[in-house]
């Protein structure tokens, strides 16, 4: 296994421990996944993306405090958009 698998597994194991997660909802959350997801992430990517929607969820962390852990910004900007909402245009072939 590779070293973020060992410790996703770790993790999971401590927060069920603790209480702050149960198994029932981390179960929730990954049959929750996107069916694309779902069908071609392994196993512990469905268990670090159901652990982080479970604890989303119950505020036990925040998008801004997940997204700086994955190597986020909370200052990342959304790039200028080229069109207007309702703007008509027209695409080359």
């Amino acid at each position: 296994y590779n070293f973020w698998e060992r410790q996703t597994h770790a993790l999971v194991v401590l927060l069920i421990g603790s209480g702050l997660l149960k198994v029932d909802e981390m179960r929730r959350a990954i049959e929750a996944l996107h069916p694309t997801h779902y069908a071609s992430w392994g196993y512990y990517e469905k268990w670090a993306a159901g652990t982080a929607q479970v604890l989303l969820e119950q505020g036990v962390i925040t998008e801004p405090e997940l997204d700086s852990a994955l190597g986020g910004s909370e200052h990342d900007e959304q790039p200028e958009a080229v069109f207007m909402l309702g703007e008509v245009v027209r695409v080359k072939e």
